[in-house]
């Protein structure tokens, strides 16, 4: 019987099967909105190559909080960045020399879309080729008051 994943201190864990497009990160976020908001804002980047149409689930308590995925392929020297900061939301595609083309058109709006990280555990759910590299950052915040 396989081993459950464990929820650790760090806050990114990559599943080790190479035998599938699914990848998975743990996510723990310590923010503190008392109210105020709900998520914090992530910046997630797809590195092709990847022949798949890139998408990702949020889980929390095994419930689907936040979705996104986009219609469309990756070469080896593109690579897929998606905003959800407030004031620069975007999903763009990146080619190495810098330039960049506007890709939201291409998301599939029966998902959420721009995804925020909720307070507590939860996981981030890749679906990408074997090769494909994906990171997350978000933003920890606290309400001062």
């Amino acid at each position: 019987m396989a081993e459950a994943p464990r929820w650790s201190k760090s806050p990114v864990y990559f599943s080790t099967n190479d035998n599938s497009i699914r990848r998975y990160m743990n996510i723990v976020n310590n923010s503190q909105y008392m109210g105020t908001q709900e998520g914090s804002p992530s910046l997630i980047t797809v590195k092709g190559p990847c022949s798949v149409n890139p998408t990702w689930i949020l889980l929390q308590n095994a419930n689907v909080v936040a979705s996104d995925g986009f219609a469309l392929t990756l070469s080896s020297s593109e690579e897929l960045v998606v905003s959800s900061y407030p004031e620069n939301q975007y999903a763009r595609v990146y080619q190495q020399d810098g330039s960049y083309s506007d890709v939201s058109q291409l998301q599939d709006f029966a998902l959420s879309n721009f995804v925020t990280i909720p307070e507590g555990n939860s996981v981030l759910l890749f679906t990408v080729d074997k090769n494909t590299k994906v990171e997350m950052t978000f933003r920890e915040e606290r309400l001062l008051v």
